[in-house]
């Protein structure tokens, strides 16, 4: 049997840069899932719970919240989500509209009260 050297390994000279590889992928997947924003959309409430349409999507990043408007694709920066909220809900002019910010990590509707209000509009929104 002839000894390994010390850049080869048992499954060949490849093998072990190929495990630096893997190992330097599974670390900036990591990082990219640890930096990544939160995804976000700014939903209207048409009536009490008539129907819904989404306005805006956007991206919640630490120091600052981006949004795209789903119509027009004009696009907007500011300092957060809930910000970005009530830039929407000055845009709705009408009376029976009302904002609503939905997290779509599932993590809550962004009104502290940890309901999701929009099910019940999607819902509607589809019959």
């Amino acid at each position: 049997m002839i000894p390994l050297s010390e850049n080869q390994h048992a499954d060949g000279p490849e093998s072990a840069a190929d495990a630096r590889a893997a190992d330097f992928l599974r670390r900036i997947r990591r990082e990219a899932r640890e930096q990544a924003p939160r995804v976000f959309a700014i939903v209207y409430e048409i009536g009490d719970r008539e129907d819904c349409e989404v306005a805006a999507y956007g991206l919640a990043f630490p120091d600052r919240a981006e949004t795209t408007a789903v119509d027009d694709g004009h696009h907007t920066r500011s300092e957060s989500a809930e910000h970005a909220l009530a830039l929407y809900a000055r845009f709705a002019a009408a009376e029976n509209l009302r904002t609503h910010l939905l997290w779509l990590d599932g993590s809550g509707s962004g009104h502290g009260s940890g309901e999701c209000v929009m099910c019940d509009l999607a819902a509607s929104a589809r019959r």
